[in-house]
C-alpha cells in the first residue's frame, strides 16, 4: 500500500490560500508520493508556480513530487515551467516514470489527457486538436503497457470517465472529460487514476473496479489523501 497525496486546479494565485491551508492540515511526513493533477497556475502565468513550490517546501513535503500539465499550462510555457520547477517538481507530459518507494516499484503515467469533444474555443484556435486527443489516448495505452511496476498510477488533468462528472451540467460532459478513456483503465489494469479539471464533479468514481479520484481543489476543498494498493 502506498500513501499518496494529490490535488489539482490550484490556479495560483486564485486558490493558493486554500491550497496552503489544506497542506498545513495533512501530515507531510506520512506522504510517500505527492501528485499534482494540472492547472497549478492561472492562464499561463508560469511565475505563479513559485508560490506552489514554496508552499510545498515550507510545509515539509520531502517525498517525490510529480505533476501533469493542465489546460491553463499552455504548450508555449511548458519548457519554462520545467526550468522553474528544477528538481523540486517533475512534470510528466505524455510521459512515464518508474520510482522505488520503500520496496514498491511505482509506475506513473502523466498527461493532460483528452476530451470527448474539443471545446468550441479549442476547435477554433488549436489546429488538429481532435487528432491530438485521439493520438493521446493511444499514447497513454503504450506508456501504461510499457511499465514494469508493482503499482500503476494514471495521472491526468482531464477526467477519463463521465462517471466522475456527476454534479456538472450533463450537456457539458463531453467538453470536460473523455468517456472513451475508460477503455484505457479497463485494458491496462491501472491501480488508481487521479484527475482534476471538474470543479463540480464527484470525488470518486469506479471503472471496472479501478478507483478514479477527482482531486480538483475547488471541488473537494482539501488535499486528497489516497491509499493505493494493487488491484486483483
Amino acid at each position: 500500500m502506498l500513501r499518496v497525496a494529490a490535488v489539482g486546479d490550484i490556479h495560483a494565485p486564485k486558490f493558493l490560500n486554500e491550497f496552503e491551508r489544506s497542506l498545513s492540515a495533512i501530515d507531510a511526513t506520512s506522504i510517500e508520493l505527492f501528485l499534482l493533477a494540472g492547472d497549478l497556475i492561472l492562464r499561463g502565468n508560469y511565475d505563479n508556480l513559485n508560490y506552489v513550490l514554496d508552499s510545498i517546501e515550507q510545509n515539509g513535503v520531502k517525498c517525490p513530487v510529480l505533476a501533469c500539465f493542465g489546460n491553463e499550462e499552455y504548450s508555449s510555457i511548458r519548457d519554462d515551467m520545467r526550468r522553474l520547477a528544477g528538481r523540486k517538481l517533475r512534470f510528466l507530459d505524455d510521459e512515464s516514470v518508474e520510482l522505488k518507494v520503500r520496496d514498491i516499484k511505482v509506475g506513473i503515467v502523466g498527461s493532460q489527457g483528452s476530451l470527448e469533444c474539443p471545446t468550441p474555443w479549442q476547435a477554433r484556435n488549436i489546429p488538429n486538436i481532435e487528432r491530438t486527443y485521439s493520438e493521446r489516448v493511444d499514447r497513454l495505452v503504450q506508456l501504461l503497457d510499457s511499465l514494469k511496476a508493482d503499482l500503476k498510477i494514471l495521472l491526468l488533468h482531464y477526467p477519463p470517465t463521465f462517471k466522475v462528472l456527476e454534479g456538472e451540467p450533463k450537456a457539458f460532459y463531453r467538453y470536460i472529460g473523455c468517456n472513451q478513456c475508460e477503455r484505457i483503465i479497463s485494458k491496462e489494469r491501472v491501480d488508481a487514476v487521479i484527475c482534476a479539471h471538474s470543479h463540480m464533479g464527484s470525488a470518486l468514481a469506479v471503472v471496472n473496479n479501478v478507483p478514479v479520484h477527482n482531486v480538483s481543489l475547488p471541488s473537494v476543498h482539501k488535499i486528497s489523501e489516497i491509499e493505493v494498493s494493487k488491484l486483483g
